[in-house]
Order: C-alpha cells, then sequence, then structure tokens
C-alpha cells in the first residue's frame, strides 16, 4: 500500500546527509497500491541513506553503482 509523504521524508533524509537528488520517478500500477521510486544522486551515499530500508514503510533498497562519472 502506498503511503503519503514518503517521497518527502526519503528527501529529507537525504538532504540531512547533503545528498542532491539529481533524477526521481515514482510509479504504482493501481490507486492504493504498493509505490515504487527511483531515483539518482549526485555522489555516493553513506551509511545513512542506506538504513533507509529499516524504516516501516519501505520494502527494499538496492544501490546501483555508477556506470559513468
Amino acid at each position: 500500500m502506498s503511503t503519503p509523504g514518503v517521497v518527502a521524508r526519503v528527501a529529507r533524509i537525504l538532504a540531512d546527509d547533503e545528498v542532491n537528488i539529481a533524477y526521481l520517478t515514482v510509479s504504482r500500477k493501481k490507486k492504493g497500491g504498493e509505490a515504487r521510486m527511483g531515483l539518482e544522486v549526485d555522489r555516493p551515499l553513506s551509511e545513512v541513506p542506506l538504513n533507509l530500508e529499516y524504516l516501516s514503510y519501505i520494502l527494499w533498497v538496492r544501490p546501483i553503482p555508477p556506470v559513468m562519472e
């Protein structure tokens, strides 16, 4: 089930760690269904943002290594 405010919460956690979001997309298949968020950031993440998966409203986090620098 999608949860209101998750985008804002994730953005705040990243901003508190001084991480800039370069690209963000959110989608879901139906109203009230699970939502998916993908984002690209300007620098590698510290441990703080990687701990997002421990929040009750996030199912999993998968960091992807940079393709180009």
